[in-house]
């Protein structure tokens, strides 16, 4: 629907002069009630010809008929709306208090009027009805007219109001199904099942334009509806009676609904308390199904019926194991649904897996052979492949029936422990069938890496295989399609490896094959052959640099894409450290004669304890460094000069056992005591080496503590 922009000339010509004439008009005060602007509002639909709500115009408590010599009143729609046609409006219901300014016209979004004659007294009103809208398919909500009334006195505006106010209201259209917590069902007629709640979102939701039909259909074996239920309460709405034996078909499980008025001002709403038959051999959730002709189809749970009557039973859950990222089958272990009743053509029941755990094949493993003759049907896979669905079709012979080599899918959020299976339906209860296991940990000393820095030495990465052959072989030709491509650590964006480390096995017999850096950021790890002992592998001489790009924080490095068969996530991550500036100092404590000591929180051992001689506090220069945020690989002991050199950034500080010089990038600085050497570490007064790393060191004397920050 397009805008019309040509006006009709005249009622241009009139809005042109008013706004000539009052130029330079002051606003009427607020605290002045000179008209009351309101409205009523329709429901309506998205399209053309709607008709809308009544705008009144009452004349307010400051009104004064003989300082005005005219009234006027413009109305203008939102975007998306325009009157259908504004001859057809009514206004005042033929008393001709208001008149339309201008010819009539289709297709305009506002519309003017003049009072004809100056209102005699207060409270007079005057209406604008028979408003019909064409309204754009994208228009939704609330339709707000902008209304404006204003005062004019010869050439001047004496008061002038505008206030929006709502007209009509584009219906949603929705309707929702909701239930009740579901009810224990024993078996027997006339049981009472949760309420189900049909709702709309707005009047007229549930038409009687389609046949106003609403279906409710039991799927549940055993169970059906009781047919001297009564009517289902209403408000908003109306129904048809319920005919017994009409309106209840397919033996007795499905009801018939259909609406006889629909709703117009109040949302429709239909409550249905469900009456039910249920025979002994009933089992499991009781659902439910809702559809119709304005309805999306909902199954809804309103109870529970009986017990399963299936004894399960399982056999060697300890034999068989699934890693995360990978396949397995289990072949060992054997689950058997021992029948105490009759299995009935109809009967269904459910196996579900835990999350980032899913059925691969369920179809192969089932032996339901009972006196030749096969009973129960694989159905399918659903819930994102967590949930089996079976059921039983061939014959109501009540035996055994066993499921095994059971195939099995674990992705990265797989969680290590027991691999239980739900059963749900005919048969319940939850059940340990095997174990789920991770590949390998992963651990790394945390670490500050300061921005814009390059060539930052790392500490060593140790990867460690959780059981024998846990890490497949590896295969870079992509000969193999079973085989992983890699063993990939991949780090964060702004963090890159600036060479490549030394990869070896340390432990176990797990055979590694060539190793490189990978644009930059990853480092790709081959394994030529899968371990018989379970192994460890060490990385070691890592150096980093670090762009302007790294987030501040903790940096997450990601281990083992490559290795998960089942999607793109990888299976670790782990924390190299954080990023800091590249002058910053990480939080540290140490306590007199404690061998651990802190960096920003995390624990760390040393072999010296701090200690007091005198009145001076004695630190180990070693520990004090990796506090101050000097790597290890920059902590150098030279033993035939006896000197400590520590570098960081751009500084080179220097400590020499005995001498009270301390030399920061060649610069000699006076102690007044000399490090000594304890026990093979050089310890000194932490002070001197803490400022000229710029670090603040602090002292509480109650608990022997020395902080620096």
């Amino acid at each position: 629907m397009l805008k019309r922009t040509n006006k009709k000339l005249a009622l241009l010509l009139v809005l042109t002069m008013l706004a000539t004439m009052f130029v330079g008009v002051g606003a009427a005060s607020a605290a002045q009630e000179y008209a009351v602007i309101d409205s009523s509002y329709t429901y309506v639909e998205a399209e053309d010809a709607q008709p809308a709500g009544v705008i009144d115009i009452t004349m307010g408590e400051d009104y004064v008929a003989a300082n005005l010599s005219d009234i006027y009143v413009e109305v203008t729609l939102p975007e998306g709306v325009e009157f259908t046609d504004t001859a057809t409006l009514d206004l005042n219901n033929g008393d001709d208090t208001l008149v339309l300014l201008g010819a009539a016209a289709e297709g305009v979004d506002s519309a003017l009027f003049y009072y004809n004659a100056v209102p005699g007294a207060v409270d007079d009103v005057a209406e604008i009805a028979a408003i019909d809208l064409d309204i754009d398919s994208d228009v939704t909500g609330s339709i707000k007219a902008e209304v404006r009334v204003w005062g004019v006195n010869g050439d001047s505006i004496v008061w002038d109001i505008t206030d929006d106010v709502t007209i009509a209201k584009v219906a949603a259209g929705d309707v929702t199904v909701s239930v009740a917590s579901a009810k224990a069902l024993t078996p027997g007629a006339g049981k009472t099942g949760a309420k189900i709640t049909i709702k709309e979102t707005s009047p007229g939701a549930l038409s009687t334009t389609n046949g106003g039909d609403i279906f409710l259909t039991v799927k549940a074996t055993g169970v059906k509806w009781d047919t001297t239920m009564g009517a289902p309460v209403t408000s908003g709405i109306t129904l048809d009676a319920i005919d017994a034996d009409d309106d209840y078909s397919n033996n007795d499980k499905t009801l018939h609904l259909t609406v006889d008025t629909a709703s117009t001002i109040v949302n429709g709403k239909i409550e249905i308390t469900p009456k039910l038959i249920v025979e002994p051999s009933a089992s499991g959730e009781v659902i439910i199904q809702v559809k119709g002709d304005d309805i999306d189809t909902t199954d809804v749970v309103v109870g529970n019926a009986g017990t399963a009557g299936i004894v399960v039973t399982v056999e060697k859950d300890d034999k068989d194991k699934v890693y995360a990222g990978r396949t397995a089958d289990f072949e060992h272990v054997k689950i058997t649904l021992d029948a105490d009743t009759i299995w009935r053509i109809g009967d269904y029941f459910t196996m579900t897996l835990p999350a980032g755990v899913k059925w691969q094949d369920v179809a192969a493993p089932i032996d339901d052979s009972i006196d030749d003759v096969d009973i129960l049907k694989f159905a399918g896979l659903y819930n994102n492949d967590q949930t089996a669905w079976f059921s039983v079709t061939g014959a109501t012979i009540g035996d055994d029936i066993e499921l095994t080599d059971l195939q099995i899918l674990a992705d990265y959020n797989a969680v290590p422990g027991d691999l239980e299976v739900t059963f749900g339906a005919k048969v319940t209860g939850t059940y340990k069938i095997g174990t789920v296991a991770q590949q390998f940990t992963v651990a790394a000393d945390p670490l500050n890496l300061p921005v814009n820095t390059a060539d930052i030495p790392g500490n060593t990465i140790t990867i460690t295989e959780t059981a024998a052959g846990a890490i497949l072989a590896t295969d870079n030709d992509d000969d193999d399609a079973d085989a992983p491509d890699a063993l990939d650590i991949v780090l964060p964006m702004g963090v890159v490896f600036a060479g490549v480390p030394d990869v070896d096995v340390v432990d176990g017999d797990l055979e590694i094959g060539d190793v490189e850096v990978v644009d930059d950021d990853t480092l790709r790890i081959q394994i030529e052959a899968k371990s018989n002992l379970a192994s460890v592998i060490e990385i070691t001489d890592i150096t980093y640099s670090v762009d302007n790009r790294a987030a501040a924080g903790d940096i997450n490095a990601k281990v083992g894409k490559e290795l998960n068969m089942n999607s793109t996530n990888p299976l670790a991550t782990f924390k190299i450290g954080k990023i800091v500036s590249a002058t910053s100092v990480p939080a540290s404590s140490f306590v007199i004669g404690a061998t651990t000591y802190t960096i920003d929180g995390v624990e760390y051992t040393m072999d010296v304890a701090p200690f007091i001689s005198g009145d001076r506090t004695f630190m180990p220069i070693r520990y004090v460094a990796y506090a101050l945020g000097v790597s290890e690989a920059n902590v150098l002991w030279d033993g035939a000069s006896q000197t400590v050199t520590l570098m960081k950034g751009d500084k080179i500080v220097q400590i020499k056992v005995g001498s009270t010089q301390l030399l920061v990038n060649g610069a000699a600085i006076t102690m007044d005591v000399a490090p000594v050497n304890v026990n093979g570490r050089v310890c000194l007064p932490i002070r001197f080496v803490a400022q000229a790393f710029g670090a603040t060191v602090g002292w509480d004397g109650a608990t022997q503590t020395v902080t620096i920050d």
